[in-house]
């Protein structure tokens, strides 16, 4: 294996924009089939495990998300972005991972008592001490999934994911049947971790060698640094909800309020996430090509927004069937948690944007500036919201995202080639077209009432996706990209020059 990882040496390169497509097309395809994994899941273990259980779990995830973020101390992105890496290099930051994530999870083990000190529920010690092993297990896979990222594998990126989410899933649904209880989903996460570094290792073919001090790091290290010192402060804006709702609310409460919150991020993931790991890479090779760049990128938000937005609204105007669907009868209390965050999800469908300009540009440190300036506000608003309950605390984060996102958006595009203007008309189709389809479900399902709420739900939502759809094809510009992106899949013979 050449140990040179130049990104002009990767066969894709000869047709970016049609691997980035096809490349983003198996990674939807799989996250798609991992929705419907985590849904039946989430369907299934919601019955087999109660409010409480998942409330556990809930109040240790502020903890072990922290040292997940830490363990990888944005040397993973490093690994994609730069244009110049050698397998030796990789070898370094595999190292520096598995070290970190040796230590800070050392850390962790050694703390968990002041964890059921701090919640008042002695459980938590061994559920803290628990879920170091997942943890520690995927410090191993962090630079092999970036490598295969970096080369624009996307196809074996989701079968690797979907693959480990399967064993993972039957693992924790055999330990829930035998009533294991919240054990059941410590282990789900462990064997899911473990299977994800095996398929990874397989997959990528590369052993790391011993740390070669000749072969520098210090430069993506620093860069990587930026990116870590963001994502750990974001992580804790937006876990700080978590912590105080279990703190001052106990688990049955925070079980409700962590449930809704998962529920209606699921989708919104299934879709970023892909998008995401195909425009990351993608958007970094063309850092020195401005118009290639800007097409890329706005295409890559017009995505986005035309799907998340969408199933967003569509999922608040059904939410009563969704929750009673997906979770049961137990999970009621959930609804109006589930309707008080979707203005957040709206904004946090389309927060990756920042994420993508600034760190393909090299722009690490605004990158930073952007995260202590969000959640710097979405913290305040937490403790403001703590006044009025779990609910006030899911309102009060509503509004700042809705208050601060087009600022952040402007200053993110400050000196690149995307400017706010930019983004306001690549959202603007999926925008109309929401607000159609909205006033059509109203319309409908008041109109087929008499049939039952279920059925006039059914009626409504259908009649949402097919005015959606029509009014989004019929606006300027929206039949042009459904076309480009069926020409870059090959359904058109025209190579991209």
């Amino acid at each position: 294996m050449d140990d040179k990882l130049d990104s002009e040496s990767h066969p894709q390169s000869q047709s970016l924009k049609r691997t980035a497509i096809s490349g983003g097309l198996f990674t939807m395809g799989g996250r798609g089939i991992q929705f419907a994994i985590r849904i039946a899941s989430t369907a299934i273990l919601a019955r087999l495990l109660t409010p409480e259980d998942f409330g556990l779990i809930g109040m240790v995830a502020p903890l072990t998300g922290f040292v997940v973020f830490f363990k990888d101390l944005g040397l993973s992105t490093a690994t994609i972005q730069s244009k110049h890496i050698s397998f030796a290099q990789v070898s370094n930051l595999f190292w520096i991972n598995v070290s970190l994530g040796m230590a800070i999870t050392a850390l962790v083990f050694a703390s968990a008592p002041l964890v059921s000190v701090f919640y008042g529920d002695p459980r938590l010690t061994q559920v803290t001490m628990a879920t170091c092993v997942s943890i520690f297990a995927s410090t191993f896979s962090i630079q092999h999934q970036a490598l295969l990222r970096r080369q624009m594998r996307f196809g074996t990126i989701a079968t690797i994911e979907i693959a480990s989410n399967v064993i993972g899933v039957v693992a924790g649904l055999i330990f829930a049947v035998l009533d294991f209880r919240y054990w059941s989903l410590i282990l789900m996460q462990a064997v899911t971790a473990f299977a994800f570094a095996a398929l990874a290792w397989t997959a990528t073919r590369w052993i790391p060698s011993l740390p070669d001090r000749t072969a520098s790091v210090r430069a993506f290290v620093r860069f990587g640094g930026n990116i870590a010192a963001n994502d750990l402060i974001y992580f804790a804006s937006q876990n700080l909800d978590n912590i105080l709702i279990g703190r001052y609310f106990g688990a049955p409460a925070l079980g409700l309020y962590n449930k809704a919150y998962q529920l209606l991020l699921l989708p919104i993931q299934q879709f970023n996430a892909p998008i995401g790991t195909v425009a990351l890479p993608a958007l970094s090779r063309l850092q020195e090509s401005t118009d290639k760049f800007r097409s890329f990128y706005l295409k890559a938000v017009d995505s986005i927004a035309s799907i998340s937005t969408p199933i967003i609204v569509l999922i608040y105007l059904i939410s009563d069937e969704v929750v009673l669907l997906l979770l049961g009868e137990q999970w009621i209390g959930s609804v109006e948690l589930f309707e008080a965050l979707i203005p957040a999800a709206l904004m946090s469908s389309i927060s990756a944007a920042t994420r993508w300009i600034n760190i393909s540009l090299g722009n690490s440190r605004k990158y930073l500036h952007i995260g202590v300036l969000a959640a710097a506000t979405n913290m305040t608003a937490i403790v403001i919201g703590l006044n009025w309950g779990p609910l006030g605390v899911a309102y009060a984060i509503s509004i700042s995202r809705v208050i601060t996102k087009l600022p952040l958006l402007a200053y993110a595009y400050h000196d690149t080639p995307v400017q706010l203007l930019d983004f306001i008309m690549a959202v603007r189709r999926s925008t109309i077209a929401t607000v159609a389809g909205t006033v059509a479900f109203i319309a409908v399902k008041a109109a087929t009432i008499d049939l039952g709420e279920h059925v006039a739900a059914s009626i409504a939502g259908l009649t949402f996706a097919i005015i959606y759809l029509s009014i989004y094809i019929s606006l300027r510009g929206g039949r042009e990209l459904i076309a480009s992106l069926a020409e870059s899949v090959g359904f058109k013979g025209r190579e991209d020059r």
